[in-house]
């Protein structure tokens, strides 16, 4: 049974090549409802309320009914499969993956794939519905928001080393994304790690 259950709604997500990697956006209606689930699972987590684990497992069906959806979705828009486009941008995301830190710019990314910055805008177009640029800044903020709940380091270490530059420029991109500074935000989630270990 398992088996069966992961072949039909588990395989297809595996299958499509940039979900992975695809960070959620406030603002886009399809995104806001993914990350209100998001939020109310960590609320249950830390809670630990009667049934919270039912709880949690009945949420996190709904997720992945969601995201098996867009996976599905992705395949009828996909049309042709292009292995080459695929060899393309798994290289320019591994590229950002291991330079984060460091400046990146589209010509940068272009030249770890052997294509013009022209291609590159538009396989981060067609695979990601975003500009390369922005998904830079959606991987760094994902790598500030690890470091920020599960390191002391300054506000100003974090911005340096995701390679946001300044704390002023990372705390202002921060608060664009999240409605809140970076140090609002590991505020809340140490406040919720002491509720949760009196």
């Amino acid at each position: 049974m398992v088996i069966e259950v992961d072949l039909k709604y588990v395989t297809p997500v595996q299958e499509q090549r940039l979900f992975d990697g695809v960070p959620l956006y406030r603002k886009r209606p399809e995104h806001g409802e993914i990350l209100e689930k998001l939020k109310k699972g960590i609320a249950l987590s830390l809670e630990e309320g009667p049934f919270y684990e039912l709880r949690l497992r009945s949420l996190f069906s709904d997720l992945w009914e969601t995201i098996y959806t867009w996976a599905m979705d992705e395949r009828m828009n996909q049309g042709v499969y292009d292995p080459r486009e695929d060899e393309r941008i798994k290289k320019i995301l591994a590229y950002i993956q291991e330079s984060y830190g460091e400046k990146i710019t589209v010509e940068d990314m272009a030249q770890k794939a052997h294509i013009s910055q022209r291609e590159c805008y538009r396989l981060f177009q067609k695979g990601l519905d975003m500009s390369p640029v922005e998904y830079v800044i959606s991987y760094r903020l994902q790598k500030a928001q690890e470091q920020l709940l599960e390191s002391d380091k300054s506000i100003l270490d974090i911005a340096v080393e995701t390679g946001f530059g300044t704390s002023s420029y990372f705390g202002k991109i921060f608060r664009q994304s999240y409605g809140i500074t970076p140090k609002e935000y590991r505020k809340l989630y140490r406040r919720g790690q002491e509720r949760n270990y009196p």
